[in-house]
């Protein structure tokens, strides 16, 4: 196994331009102005097979974290092959010392299989195939509720995409942050985001009713893929269905720029009624796209220098009185109340 970082895995751009984003050289770039880290290439041997990772250090500590499944060709390996492939990589990390704990992905990034020794939740995705459909055949596939919504806005509300739309789009974003209580990324961000991929690999949405901006959208993508990460809408909105037009607008969109896929990001598989992402994950799985279920999983590499690094943690969240963090693999394990099988 091979693990190219910086200007070595820029390198292999080209051959990555229609891969998902996280493989690509823009996001790379993106990442290394943004965060300050790099996110390298895990090849196999042969390099016919590649996983994007990104390694980082907090208090002295590394971690590293998988960033999308190993792809050959753009195409997903057999679910036996990638199990090899993450066995591999994990033994690599491990001789190599280059990590004591890989931490959760992304919540896009799921396995068909969790290596031996991890610690894994089962996790889904809606995903809309756009090719294989006309736009006539993709609204018909639209739940009954979709159709009407947007049927009844249409000629009402108006979308707008590209840069110029940004800043709305943020003010919508933020707001919708700060009423969830999670955690907002800065404008900055976005606009270093803007600068690195382009309006050619990035979908920046708003829709409008009377110039008021009601909900925006912002999807990086390629040819590969689309992925549905950042979202907003108004507090209050006098027209009901305008953040459903806006969606059946982008999915427009993207099909006409040749996209093979929208992936909304994240489907809880633990009961859902009565929580907070009961009414989210039924807006996504509305747009007719097919449930995809996997795996999210963590590792810890170096167990006792990861232990101690929880220990240490711990101790410093119980002085500030604040909770112990739990990631989503937490969090869905102690939901389904089971262990899952490694």
């Amino acid at each position: 196994m091979i693990l190219l970082t910086d200007r070595a895995a820029d390198d292999l751009g080209e051959r990555f331009a229609d891969y998902p984003f996280p493989f690509t050289t823009s996001y790379r770039r993106f990442y290394r102005q943004q965060a300050k880290q790099e996110i390298a290439l895990l090849l196999s041997d042969c390099k016919s097979t590649a996983m994007p990772i990104r390694v980082y250090k907090v208090k002295g500590f590394r971690f590293s974290q998988l960033l999308y499944p190993p792809l050959q060709a753009a195409t997903n390996l057999h679910p036996a092959d990638e199990l090899d492939f993450l066995s591999e990589a994990v033994h690599f990390l491990q001789q190599n010392k280059i990590c004591q704990r890989i931490v959760q992905p992304p919540t896009y990034c799921l396995f068909q299989s969790p290596p031996q020794g991890s610690i894994a939740c089962s996790f889904g995705s809606y995903r809309l195939r756009l090719q294989q459909r006309s736009d006539e055949e993709l609204f018909a596939n639209l739940h009954s509720k979709h159709r009407n919504v947007i049927r009844k806005v249409t000629g009402k509300v108006q979308t707008a995409f590209g840069p110029a739309e940004l800043k709305n789009f943020y003010t919508l974003y933020h707001q919708t942050m700060v009423r969830a209580k999670l955690h907002c990324e800065p404008l900055s961000y976005f606009e270093a985001l803007y600068a690195c991929l382009s309006e050619k690999n990035l979908l920046c949405g708003v829709v409008y009713h009377e110039e008021l901006p009601l909900a925006g959208l912002l999807m990086p993508y390629s040819r590969s893929a689309a992925f549905y990460l950042f979202g907003g809408t108004a507090e209050e909105t006098p027209i009901n269905g305008a953040n459903n037009y806006l969606h059946w607008e982008a999915i427009k969109r993207l099909r006409a720029a040749n996209v093979d896929h929208l992936d909304y990001v994240g489907a809880r598989l633990s009961p859902l009624e009565g929580t907070k992402y009961a009414g989210m994950q039924r807006f996504k799985a509305r747009f007719g796209g097919t449930l995809h279920k996997g795996y999210l999983w963590k590792m810890n590499i170096l167990p006792w220098q990861a232990k101690f690094f929880d220990f240490m943690l711990q101790a410093k969240q119980i002085m500030r009185g604040r909770r112990i963090y739990a990631d989503i693999i937490d969090q869905e394990r102690h939901a389904l109340q089971r262990e899952p099988v490694c």
